[in-house]
């Protein structure tokens, strides 16, 4: 299995993150990854530190498979180069460029401003 190594994918991750920014919470798979780690956590075992830590060991090893499947699947096959988009935009679930950006500005133009109180209320998110 041979991953390609392509600028393009790339600049077009970053491209659709700047424009688009995050998809809903329905439609994003970093939180569809979320919600099955912490079912996991609920289903883990308790009082047993040696099956705590072989159920948490397995556990990452479950989610980092659930993770990386669609890109290995998308990386690896034969398949049409318009799906360069597809690549795109699994990629860009991985990074949140334009909301770390506006999350940085919440508190920088408060702290330009020397309003100490509003820059931390941006570092709350609120």
């Amino acid at each position: 299995m041979m991953m390609r190594g392509r600028a393009d994918v790339l600049l077009l991750a970053l491209a659709l993150d700047w424009l688009v920014g995050e998809p809903p919470d329905t439609l994003h798979p970093v939180v569809w990854l979320g919600r099955l780690a912490a079912a996991l956590e609920q289903r883990a075992p308790r009082g047993s530190p040696p099956r705590e830590l072989l159920y948490g060991a397995g556990m990452a090893a479950a989610c980092l498979g659930v993770a990386a499947l669609p890109a290995l699947l998308v990386t690896a096959l034969p398949l049409p180069a318009p799906l360069c988009l597809l690549e795109a935009t699994l990629l860009k679930t991985t990074f949140s460029w334009r909301t770390l950006h506006h999350a940085g500005e919440r508190v920088r133009q408060p702290l330009v401003a020397g309003n100490l109180e509003e820059a931390r209320a941006g570092l709350r998110g609120s």
